[in-house]
């Protein structure tokens, strides 16, 4: 039915994650679930600062796909040198369970991972789209990627809505920590894959508009349900913050009281139509 994708694979306590997943199958027993995270301190990584006492090792990775959970990794750096061993070894990993995958900023490094690690999905980050990219650029990632991760002022829009047809190409990010239409988007990641990639002594949490990150509010019940409506099914949470409490899923929590009230407010219209 719907897909959730939740931030912190590496970085949140796995069964508090897995606790949250449980409580929302309650409620929608066919779902499914990804987690995403980036193994830290590797320069591949792109859109979140590195931590270096946090690996992704083979025991987290099986914990989660035993209980038939992907795990995406986020080497999203703009800058990709194939020939990294232990990125490889990190693929490699990851190849052995076709519910995993690669979130990627980087064309080049998505034809390699596709012609060497055919089991692995990937996916085009968010950290790559700005808020000019057009509707013909999102069919052309149609093609190269499993999936796209648009940014969120383009999901509200007409001309997204409307127009895109592949909904199940789409992981839509639901909540953000970034400005609408925020000028320093893409610089500010680039800031933040340099210091991975290059092991930067330099702040890259400042945010560029105002000097600090602040999680924007969740999309509204009507906005989520134009998107339900729509046809798109497959949905992201932002996770890009050091706070390691539940209060990162209360945005999860919040979804799941959309869905249930949209579902609610469906079966009672369509009760009121089958009584005429």
């Amino acid at each position: 039915m719907y897909t959730f994708n939740l931030p912190g694979g590496v970085v949140y306590p796995k069964e508090r994650i897995l606790s949250w997943i449980v409580q929302t199958k309650i409620k929608f027993r066919d779902s499914t679930f990804n987690v995403f995270d980036c193994t830290h301190n590797h320069p591949w990584c792109g859109g979140r600062n590195n931590i270096k006492e946090l690996r992704l090792t083979e025991e987290l990775l099986n914990y989660y796909n035993s209980k038939n959970i992907g795990f995406y990794i986020t080497f999203s750096n703009y800058i990709i040198d194939v020939n990294d061993k232990l990125g490889n070894q990190i693929l490699e990993m990851l190849n052995q369970n076709s519910l995993n995958g690669v979130i990627i900023g980087n064309t080049k490094f998505n034809k390699y991972v596709r012609q060497n690690y055919k089991n692995l999905k990937t996916v085009r980050s968010i950290t790559t789209i700005t808020y000019t990219t057009t509707l013909e650029t999102y069919k052309k990632y149609e093609d190269e990627y499993d999936f796209i991760v648009p940014r969120v002022e383009h999901i509200l829009e007409d001309w997204f809505i409307e127009r895109i047809t592949n909904y199940d190409k789409y992981e839509l990010l639901l909540n953000d920590f970034c400005y609408y239409n925020c000028p320093y988007y893409t610089k500010h990641f680039i800031i933040t894959s340099d210091k991975n990639r290059l092991n930067l002594d330099i702040d890259a949490e400042r945010c560029l508009m105002n000097g600090k990150y602040e999680i924007k509010d969740l999309i509204t019940k009507d906005q989520f349900k134009r998107l339900l409506d729509t046809g798109f099914t497959n949905f992201k949470l932002a996770g890009r913050s050091k706070e390691f409490s539940d209060k990162k899923f209360v945005t999860l929590e919040k979804v799941i009281q959309y869905l249930l009230e949209i579902r609610r407010e469906t079966n009672e219209r369509l009760t009121c139509y089958s009584t005429l």
